[in-house]
């Protein structure tokens, strides 16, 4: 360290490197690790060497979510799209800022997109919205993701979820583009569609959109049920008819 002090840098880290196999514990080899690539990053010499200490560090610790963090935002640096894919739900829960882990999953969207990989384009950002549910843009980048990858059950997870973990007024929105979505944009879920409207309701009860779609939606399962939840409970309502008036059954 005081040869890195004195800026002797491939001196220092000669010898940090001659040090980290005299380790014994995995916590320890894991520290020098990520310091020996933060040296390596830091001379911006050596990318490859820091790719290695960095794959050394998840290596020992599968669970790292910081060592994750690092090593995608390196391999994403080299453009190792398919490399840092395996690693990238855990990195985007290390414990960093949310504004950094949510700007690192939309660079690494970016990329995914440019490489026409729409899917993992799709996960990428979805990672990113239950960070920052009111980040401009990003729930509408997430569906045109979705529609293009053809994720459309995917997304409505991913909207759940993030409106679910979400107490702010964005969660209106959530709730209402996941009602828009069950109901007619892709997925035809009927009864799912009734409960995200009724959300929407609950929180903006002088909402005109969602009184209008839960009374249509009412009629229509009633009526004229589509998807197999519906279904299946509107035959259930006709055999608690048909049960408690035997004659009508006759």
């Amino acid at each position: 360290e005081l040869l890195i002090e004195k800026g002797k840098i491939e001196d220092g880290v000669a010898l940090l490197e001659k040090h980290l196999a005299t380790l014994k514990l995995k916590s320890s080899q894991v520290v020098m690790h990520l310091r020996l690539a933060d040296l390596w990053i830091a001379q911006g010499k050596n990318p490859k060497a820091a790719r290695r200490h960095l794959e050394a560090a998840v290596r020992l610790e599968p669970a790292n979510a910081s060592a994750a963090f690092r090593l995608v935002r390196a391999l994403a640096d080299q453009g190792e799209l398919e490399s840092l894919w395996f690693y990238l739900e855990l990195a985007a829960s290390a414990p960093r800022p949310p504004a950094e882990r949510v700007k690192f999953c939309l660079d690494v969207a970016a990329q995914f997109e440019k490489a026409k990989d729409f899917e993992r384009a799709f996960y990428a950002l979805s990672y990113a919205l239950p960070l920052d549910p009111s980040r401009k843009g990003l729930v509408h980048s997430l569906i045109d993701m979705a529609h293009k990858a053809q994720l459309e059950p995917a997304l409505a997870v991913t909207l759940r979820r993030s409106a679910q973990v979400d107490d702010g007024p964005n969660a209106v929105r959530l709730w209402r583009e996941l009602a828009k979505l069950l109901s007619n944009g892709g997925l035809t879920k009927q009864v799912e569609a009734m409960e995200a409207w009724l959300e929407v309701e609950r929180r903006s009860p002088q909402d005109k959109e969602a009184t209008a779609a839960i009374a249509v939606l009412k009629k229509s399962i009633t009526q004229d049920p589509t998807d197999p939840r519906a279904k299946l409970e509107a035959e259930a309502r006709k055999l608690e008819v048909a049960a408690a008036d035997p004659a009508a059954q006759a």
